[in-house]
């Protein structure tokens, strides 16, 4: 058996047939036991997952007939039973091998590419992100209606991304350029650029010899930032830039040496520090957050 969250939200059997649920409710029953395996949820935090603020007079009820069909579904992928069990006071868990959910097979193996990365071994590292990013079959929870899977699928785009930059730094490493440029321009169409992105692509152009390529993909993605959010990179990225292009540039100390990495979405980079490559436009983000699509396609 495996539970899908990477896209709709489904199970498999062993047999390979797909089982999937006809309402948002229950998928979402079933997204919330899978995020969290083997942890008791209480009936309060499943009812407010499922109606946000306006849960039904019945809720309690109504949720019972949700864990019952899931509980059903479990048995028809293969579970064995008291897969998912209720507790006192009031709260149920799903209690499975977290390996079974893809994105707890995700989350294991980034952990697996960042250890190879800490071993400096690149090749290793980029394979084991690639194969991470190979359980994603969509946005995550697709098919879950309710504010609180909007903002975990938010969450979990994000982590997305992050992977997909780190491929990109392991493959830069291992000289593989075009591919790392190949998932940049992805990148690209797919999210709202950041300064971040626009180095990224800079500095890979950069290290494969595109001087001259750099200018036009600068402008490109300065023009769709300022279409996303109403605001270009910043002056220092542009700057930064200008130097990579510049051919005399080369013995100089390239955009991101000497920074402090930072994970995406933690805001500005250190003062004093230089430009990061690692910093991304996270106020300008959050105010387009209501109208980006991390991810509109599965591939990588």
């Amino acid at each position: 058996m495996q539970i899908r969250l990477l896209g709709v939200v489904s199970m498999v059997a062993g047999d390979g047939a797909m089982i999937g649920f006809p309402r948002s409710a229950e998928r979402c029953v079933l997204g919330a036991f899978a995020l969290s395996p083997n942890r008791r949820l209480s009936v309060d935090d499943l009812i407010s997952h499922v109606w946000d603020e306006e849960p039904p007079g019945q809720a309690d009820e109504t949720l019972a007939t949700y864990v019952r069909s899931v509980r059903r579904a479990l048995t028809r992928a293969g579970a064995p039973p008291g897969t998912l069990r209720s507790h006192r006071p009031r709260m149920y868990s799903l209690d499975v091998d977290p390996l079974t959910v893809d994105y707890h097979n995700f989350r294991s193996l980034c952990a697996a590419a960042h250890d190879a990365a800490v071993r400096s071994d690149p090749a290793s590292a980029a394979r084991q992100y690639r194969s991470a990013l190979d359980t994603w079959t969509g946005p995550a929870l697709t098919g879950v209606t309710t504010q609180w899977a909007d903002r975990r699928r938010h969450a979990l785009g994000q982590e997305r991304v992050e992977t997909v930059y780190r491929l990109c730094q392991q493959l830069e490493l291992t000289g593989a350029h075009q591919d790392a440029m190949t998932l940049i321009e992805q990148l690209a169409e797919d999210t709202v650029p950041t300064d971040r992105l626009l180095l990224l692509g800079v500095e890979t152009l950069r290290s494969a010899g595109q001087r001259a390529a750099i200018p036009d993909f600068v402008q490109r993605l300065t023009q769709r930032m300022i279409q996303a959010v109403g605001v270009g990179p910043s002056s220092s990225v542009r700057e930064a830039a200008r130097q990579a292009a510049t051919k005399d540039h080369e013995a100089e100390t390239p955009p991101h040496a000497g920074v402090e990495v930072a994970r995406s979405g933690t805001g500005d980079p250190p003062a004093n520090r230089g430009v990061s490559l690692y910093a991304t436009n996270s106020r300008r983000v959050h105010q387009a957050a209501g109208r980006i699509t991390i991810f509109k396609r599965s591939d990588s």
